[in-house]
């Protein structure tokens, strides 16, 4: 894994002056009413901005504002959603969950502490099925770009990434980056019953936390042209790879196999 490592830090190193001064900054968008943002650039800023708003969430731990219904449905009255506007739906949820497992950790009464870690574990398959329809449907281009890339192996890229696929790209990097994050809740969860051990080797392949962390290592390469100037763009899906890898070094991320 040292080589993916490498990568990741080469983005973080190139990519983190530049993203510090191009991190979110919406926090008015609250002051104002959802239908405010259904067209022009009141839509593309509400819209933009949506990805600093959920990584601030999952930051503190606590659910955003912008989870709420009318803020997924009414800016897009007119406008059809993107992939990614599809996606930052799923990923908005994120914030609630951590919470939840923070909740859980903290609670003392054995038996409620029970009832929350089964509503934990409902709550995160319920946003693993999302995933999965998102794959099958909206982020089905997306996910044929990055597979043709991994299939086509460990190369040395020069040429940077089209526009479409670079937006293709950071979109997948998006995508495995929140398939770490809520598949280690759920292993991490798992881990914690004694019963783990009776299903662990029937654990459904694609909720392995590891799958995803080598994906993001292997399409690396594509971002890490003499052209950094994007890599900023995908700082959030590297660091959290990194920090699963930190994990796994130091043993408190739950067992895993490879993919």
């Amino acid at each position: 894994m040292s080589s993916g490592q490498d990568r990741m830090r080469a983005v973080i190193q190139t990519g983190s002056k530049r993203g510090a001064r191009t991190s979110g900054n919406a926090p008015f968008i609250l002051l104002s009413d959802p239908s405010a943002f259904i067209e022009g650039h009141a839509h593309r800023l509400f819209a933009d901005s949506r990805y600093g708003q959920v990584i601030v969430g999952i930051k503190l731990r606590k659910p955003s504002p912008l989870a709420q219904l009318e803020w997924k449905t009414i800016p897009w009255k007119t406008i059809q959603k993107t992939p990614r506007d599809s996606l930052l739906d799923i990923m908005i949820e994120l914030p609630a969950i951590y919470e939840e497992v923070d909740f859980t950790s903290a609670c003392k009464d054995r038996n409620s502490q029970q009832d929350r870690r089964r509503q934990l574990r409902a709550n995160c398959w319920s946003l693993s099925n999302d995933l999965q329809s998102w794959e099958a449907v909206s982020g089905q281009a997306t996910l044929k770009f990055a597979e043709s890339v991994l299939e086509a192996g460990n190369q040395v890229h020069t040429d940077p990434l089209s526009p479409d696929n670079l937006s293709k790209g950071i979109l997948v990097l998006i995508y495995w980056a929140l398939c770490i994050m809520l598949y280690d809740v759920l292993k991490s969860d798992a881990d914690l019953d004694p019963s783990f051990s009776q299903v662990s080797n029937i654990w459904p392949c694609f909720a392995e936390p590891l799958l995803y962390y080598h994906k993001v290592a292997a399409l690396l390469p594509c971002f890490l042209t003499p052209d950094t100037s994007t890599n900023y763009l995908i700082l959030y899906p590297v660091g959290t790879a990194l920090q699963y890898q930190r994990k796994i070094d130091k043993g408190t991320c739950p067992t895993s196999r490879p993919p």
